[in-house]
């Protein structure tokens, strides 16, 4: 239903580009569903990709990682609930596979499949259990194959959507390049100066 919202304000309001999508944790598992009802549509909803001229990724969890990163973060000093847990999550993505593992498991295939070529920058770090760099390494060379530039930010540690907030000089400092990187705001040397003021 969100997804269905993103994309039907997407349409609707054209004027609104050129588009950064920004994405944190889950928030890459509701754009991939976005993105699988642009695809099924795409004559419709092309426009919308056209519009995209970069993405920014922050701590993406995937399906993958999920009974792995899930349970280590709910309880991170507490082995037996984090084993509990993991076999819930085995269980019910199992149980539950028509009626939403499946789907989980399509955006995922769509999302490292991206039919959005534009550029993208990842925000990650080796100690999120959840946005784990495996994955987001997964889907940063299939988007390389792809031909998608991408630009990439790693930390040694810090928590799980919480890299703004434990590195926020690197962070900003790549946020801005990126953007300039990708000629987002080149059009208005004034709000490029004052968006770079604000970061």
């Amino acid at each position: 239903v969100i997804a269905a919202d993103i994309v039907k304000f997407l349409d609707r309001n054209s004027s609104y580009q050129p588009l950064v999508i920004h994405g944190f944790s889950v928030g890459g598992y509701l754009w991939s569903e976005a993105l699988v009802q642009i695809a099924t549509e795409q004559r419709k909803y092309s426009h919308i990709l056209d519009r995209i001229t970069g993405q920014i990724w922050d701590s993406l969890a995937d399906i993958t990682e999920i009974p792995v990163g899930f349970p280590m973060a709910v309880f991170p000093r507490n082995k037996v609930l984090q084993s509990a847990l993991r076999q819930y999550i085995i269980y019910h993505m199992k149980t539950f596979d028509k009626v939403a593992t499946c789907h989980y498991i399509r955006a995922s295939q769509m999302f490292h499949t991206n039919v959005v070529r534009a550029p993208a920058l990842f925000f990650i770090s080796k100690s999120d259990p959840i946005g784990a760099e495996k994955s987001n390494l997964r889907a940063r060379e299939n988007w390389e194959n792809m031909g998608i530039q991408t630009y990439w930010k790693c930390w040694d540690k810090s928590p799980h959507v919480g890299h703004f907030r434990c590195h926020p000089e690197e962070y900003k400092a790549e946020l801005a390049k990126f953007i300039e990187n990708i000629g987002f705001l080149s059009r208005d040397e004034d709000q490029l100066s004052k968006i770079k003021a604000k970061l």
